[in-house]
């Protein structure tokens, strides 16, 4: 990517009502707007760093600095071939990582727009009271009256000192889901200390600031559940690092918000798609914390904003429950209710080319019949699998050189039925298959641009990446434009 403009706005939006933390009381969000230009395409960023030093050590006037010295000269001289590169490219300058993700997610924005697909394609009920001392088990025990059976979390924003163990051991009584960085905003080794005496999991929120940090964190015992902001870990890039550790030691994470505006929130809502974030983000409405918000496209969760957006994609991909219940489809988590079946005649075979097309559109990516009937018959493997007579995915590889190693060709799915583990269950019938006939190796090639592509063949599948392709398969076209096929 060459940018050949990049634009940095300092905006004031006012609060409908005061925001009060253990430290501030704010009446208004100062943000910094980051617009990259890249052909023809725009993205937008936005930094979440304050005036004043209060959350954390950056400022605005400290990240423009930055921004505008070193982040965006060096953007515009060397551009990136993706926005992944940029987390390392700029470690030379330590710190300051709201200011390098106000610029980094622009650039993830405009990639994915160049590319006409959702950011989160790219990447994949709580209650929650703020507490300090004093205001902390009087309001706990009136929610909790109020309230037995809701999924309780309390965030202390670092008010709270180990000389205060016996008070937050009392929280153990109120069944908390958690608390969020009860203690020293910099610490690791107190929270780890704290962690032995209650009851109630640690997150933390301020104390993680990058990968190594959530790694020691977590290794160490100072917390259990790890709280992500995309600008305090420095983009999209360090927030996947981390969501791999997490993911490693299985511990549950969950997206925090920081007042953003429009932009800032819908960059949270793609990454909160991941599938480490198993817990309740907190990213509401922007029109909860604005009269008026800067993007066209209010973010917004009530029934009248979801009806308009159907409104307006009728066709969407994405399908709702009902309508598959309506047309006598399965539940899209129900594979027991899919049908798997050998593709091995022409006939049979005959379904793919079809699917293959409505999946990536375009000619160039099609097997035909007759070769698919060809590398069967020697040796190959299809599988589909079917909701009545529709097919929905399908898995096809075929015989190499080696005899012990099967070359997969494609695995794909309808849109319809993704995220509910046909994928991977279709991986699993062609191991079997190939296990059955001394088959111990199984080779393919995926799209390393697609974040969610690398999550499924690298973390879930297992398998190990020995070797980059540049522009392996020449010009594809359908959805994949004309972008090059690495």
């Amino acid at each position: 990517m060459r940018f050949d403009e990049i634009e940095l706005r300092v905006i004031r939006m006012p609060y409908r009502s005061a925001f009060k933390t253990s430290f501030a009381s704010e009446s208004q969000k100062v943000a910094v707007i980051t617009t990259v230009r890249s052909d023809g395409v725009e993205g937008y960023g936005e930094g979440v760093m304050d005036p004043l030093p209060m959350y954390r050590e950056e400022t605005i006037a400290g990240g423009l600095g930055l921004m505008r010295d070193a982040l965006v000269p060096w953007l515009l001289q060397h551009g990136c071939l993706h926005p992944s590169e940029l987390l390392d490219a700029w470690s030379r300058w330590r710190g300051n990582s709201m200011a390098k993700a106000a610029v980094e997610l622009a650039v993830w924005d405009c990639f994915a727009r160049q590319q006409d697909v959702p950011l989160c394609s790219l990447l994949g009920g709580r209650v929650k009271l703020k507490i300090e001392p004093g205001w902390d088990r009087e309001l706990l025990t009136a929610v909790r009256s109020a309230c037995p059976q809701v999924e309780l979390t309390v965030d202390a924003n670092s008010a709270y000192a180990l000389d205060d163990t016996d008070l937050l051991r009392s929280f153990d009584e109120f069944d908390l889901h958690y608390i969020e960085q009860p203690l020293h905003w910099d610490d690791l080794h107190d929270h780890a200390t704290l962690a032995r005496s209650l009851r109630t999991p640690i997150c933390l929120d301020e104390s993680l600031t990058s990968p190594a940090r959530v790694k020691a964190a977590l290794d160490m015992g100072a917390c259990t559940v790890v709280n992500v902001k995309v600008g305090r870990f420095g983009g999209i890039e360090s927030v996947v690092r981390v969501h791999d550790i997490c993911v490693e030691r299985n511990a549950p994470m969950w997206c925090g918000g920081m007042l953003e505006t429009g932009i800032g929130r819908a960059h949270n809502i793609h990454l909160a798609t991941l599938p480490g974030f198993v817990y309740p983000g907190d990213t509401a409405s922007a029109s909860r914390t604005y009269a008026r918000d800067i993007v066209e496209q209010p973010r917004r969760g009530d029934a009248r904003s979801r009806r308009q957006w159907h409104r307006r994609h009728p066709r969407s991909s994405v399908p709702r429950q009902r309508d598959r219940e309506r047309r006598g489809a399965a539940p899209m988590t129900d594979l027991a209710s899919l049908e798997f079946r050998d593709l091995v005649s022409a006939d049979q075979l005959a379904v793919l080319p079809p699917f293959e097309r409505r999946i990536w559109g375009g000619e160039s990516e099609l097997v035909s019949v007759n070769m698919l009937v060809a590398t069967v018959s020697e040796g190959g493997v299809a599988i589909g699998a079917f909701d009545g007579d529709a097919i929905v995915g399908a898995v096809y590889g075929f015989a190499t050189r080696e005899p012990h190693v099967l070359h997969s060709h494609y695995m794909a799915v309808d849109p319809g039925y993704r995220r509910a583990g046909l994928g991977v269950e279709l991986k699993r019938r062609q191991r079997s298959w190939c296990l059955e006939r001394g088959i111990t190796h199984m080779r393919w090639t995926y799209d390393p641009l697609q974040l969610g592509n690398a999550h499924l063949n690298l973390r879930v599948l297992g398998a190990t990446g020995v070797e980059y392709h540049v522009d392996h398969y020449g010009t594809l076209g359908g959805i994949n434009g004309s972008l090059p096929s690495d």
